[in-house]
C-alpha cells in the first residue's frame, strides 16, 4: 500500500492477506507496525498528518552546504574574528598607550558578555551572524576611540589626567549614544525586513552594539576612575597625548580649506562609478534574480572539464546548464566547478545525485536554489530596507539636532552608497543579500 506526499513515497506498508482477506476497513482507522524507533514513528505520523492537509507545497528557496564546506567556512570566520581582534587591539595600544590597554581589556569583557547573551537567549550563530559579531568589535573600539580623543584634547588643553578623563567621558558620551542608536535602528530595520540569513547578521549587530555601549562606557570608565590618581595616568605620554604643536599632520591639516579638492576627488570617483554602472550594470546574484547555483569540488583534486559536466547534466534532464571553472575559491579549497541553472525547486532536486553518479563523491558542495517569487520578495525587501534606513537616520538627526543638518547627511549617505555600488560594478562582484547588509552597515557608520 503506497503512501505518497508531494509525489514522493513516504511509506510502503504491506497488507497481510491472511489477516485482512477482505482488505482494510477504513471506518475504524488503521495501524502501521514495524521496527521503528520513537523518532522514526513520530516523523512518519507527522508526514501522514501533513498529507491530509488540503494544500500543495512548492519549494521556493533551498540551500545545501556539505559538512566539509561548513567546517571550512566556520574556521575562516573564527580566524577572521581573531585577526580582527588582534588588529584592533594593536591599533588601540599603539595610539592610546595605557588607555588602549584598558580598552583591550574591555573588549575581552565585551566578548564574554556577548557570548553569554548568545547562549542565554539563545542565538543560532550563522555565518552572517559571525560577520555581525566581528563587526561589533569595531563598534566597541569605536566608542572607546571617541572618548579617548576627547581625553587627549583635554590633556593638550592643560588639564590633569584625572580631570581630562572625567571631561572626556562627559563630552564623548552623547556622541557614542547617537552613533549607537543609529546603528541599532538600522539593525532593527534589517532584522524586520531582511530574509533569514541576514536576520542573524542584524541580530548579532544589534546585540553587540548594545553590549559594547555598556562595556566601552561603564567598564573602561570604572577602571580609569580607579586609576586616575596614579602617577601613570597623570603622564600625558602614557595617554598617547602630545602638546598640540608636536602632534601629527592630521591634527594640523585644514580639511575645510581643502574642500574644493575633497569635492573634486569625490566627484571623479562618482563619475567613474556611474560610468561603470551605466556600462556594465550591477551584477545581481540569484538571491534577487532566481535560479540555482551550485559550487562543487570533487575528491582527489582532479576536476572534470566543463564540457563533460554540462553534457552529464543535459543527459540527466537539466536544461541549458552554464558550467564554469572557479580557481582560488577558499570555500572549495582551491579549484572547483560552478553550475548555474534557470530551474529551481523540485526541478533541480536530483542535481547532487546526477553529479555523484557521473563523477564520484564530492568533497565539498554548496547548492542554493531561489524561486522567482522569493527572489522578487528579497529584492523588494532590500530596496525598502535601504530607503527606510535613510529616512530613519535623517529623521533621527533632524530631531536630535536640526532639520537642516539632515540634508547634508542624507547627501553624504547617498554619496557613500553610490561609491560602493560603483566599486561593485567595476570589479564585477555579485550583489547578494549579504551585500545589502553591508550597505546598511555603511549607512549606520556614515
Amino acid at each position: 500500500f503506497a503512501i505518497v506526499l508531494d509525489n514522493r513515497l513516504i511509506s510502503v506498508p504491506i497488507i497481510d492477506p491472511a489477516e485482512n482477506p477482505d482488505g482494510i476497513d477504513g471506518t475504524n482507522g488503521s495501524q502501521i507496525s514495524g521496527t521503528f524507533t520513537i523518532d522514526e514513528a513520530q516523523r512518519l505520523a507527522n508526514l501522514i498528518k501533513t498529507g491530509a492537509l488540503p494544500l500543495r507545497l512548492e519549494l521556493i528557496s533551498e540551500s545545501q552546504v556539505s559538512a566539509t564546506l561548513g567546517q571550512q567556512a566556520l574556521r575562516q570566520g573564527v580566524t577572521a574574528g581573531l585577526v580582527g581582534f588582534g588588529l584592533v587591539a594593536l591599533f588601540l595600544i599603539v595610539f592610546y598607550r595605557i588607555l588602549g590597554v584598558i580598552a583591550v581589556g574591555a573588549l575581552f569583557v565585551y566578548s564574554i558578555y556577548f557570548l553569554a547573551l548568545v547562549k542565554l537567549i539563545p542565538v543560532t550563530l550563522t555565518l552572517p551572524g559571525i560577520a555581525g559579531l566581528i563587526l561589533t568589535l569595531g563598534v566597541a573600539a569605536d566608542a572607546n576611540i571617541v572618548i579617548f580623543e576627547r581625553v587627549k584634547e583635554e590633556v593638550r588643553a592643560g588639564r590633569s589626567g584625572g580631570a581630562a578623563i572625567a571631561a572626556g567621558y562627559r563630552k564623548g558620551l552623547s556622541t557614542i549614544i547617537d552613533a549607537n542608536v543609529v546603528t541599532v535602528m538600522v539593525a532593527f530595520i534589517l532584522f524586520v525586513i531582511a530574509t533569514a540569513g541576514v536576520k542573524g547578521f542584524a541580530l548579532t549587530l544589534g546585540l553587540g552594539t548594545i553590549t559594547s555601549l555598556f562595556t566601552a562606557v561603564l567598564a573602561t570608565q570604572a577602571v580609569l576612575g580607579t586609576m586616575q590618581r596614579t602617577k601613570l595616568i597623570q603622564r600625558p605620554s602614557a595617554l598617547g597625548a602630545k602638546p598640540e604643536q608636536q602632534d601629527g599632520f592630521l591634527s594640523r591639516f585644514d580639511f575645510t580649506g581643502a574642500s574644493k579638492w575633497m569635492f573634486s576627488i569625490s566627484g571623479v570617483i562618482l563619475i567613474i562609478g556611474a560610468l561603470a554602472i551605466g556600462g556594465k550594470g550591477i551584477q545581481l546574484g540569484i538571491d534577487f534574480e532566481s535560479g540555482t547555483r551550485a559550487k562543487v569540488a570533487f575528491e582527489g583534486g582532479k576536476q572534470p572539464s566543463t564540457t563533460d559536466v554540462a553534457e552529464a547534466l543535459r543527459g540527466a534532464g537539466f536544461e541549458n546548464p552554464k558550467v564554469q571553472t572557479v580557481s582560488g575559491d577558499k570555500e572549495l579549497g582551491g579549484e572547483g566547478i560552478q553550475i548555474s541553472l534557470a530551474q529551481t525547486g523540485t526541478a533541480v532536486a536530483g542535481l547532487r545525485e546526477a553529479l555523484t553518479d557521473e563523477f564520484g563523491e564530492a568533497k565539498a558542495i554548496q547548492i542554493d536554489s531561489i524561486g522567482p517569487t522569493f527572489g522578487a520578495t528579497v529584492a523588494r525587501g532590500a530596496i525598502i530596507a535601504i530607503i527606510a534606513s535613510l529616512l530613519v537616520i535623517s529623521a533621527y538627526i533632524a530631531l536630535r539636532f536640526e532639520w537642516k543638518f539632515a540634508v547634508p547627511v542624507l547627501i553624504a549617505l547617498v554619496h557613500d552608497l553610490l561609491i560602493t555600488a560603483g566599486v561593485y560594478s567595476l570589479v564585477e562582484r555579485e550583489v547578494t543579500t549579504a551585500t545589502v547588509a553591508a550597505l546598511l552597515t555603511i549607512l549606520g557608520y556614515s
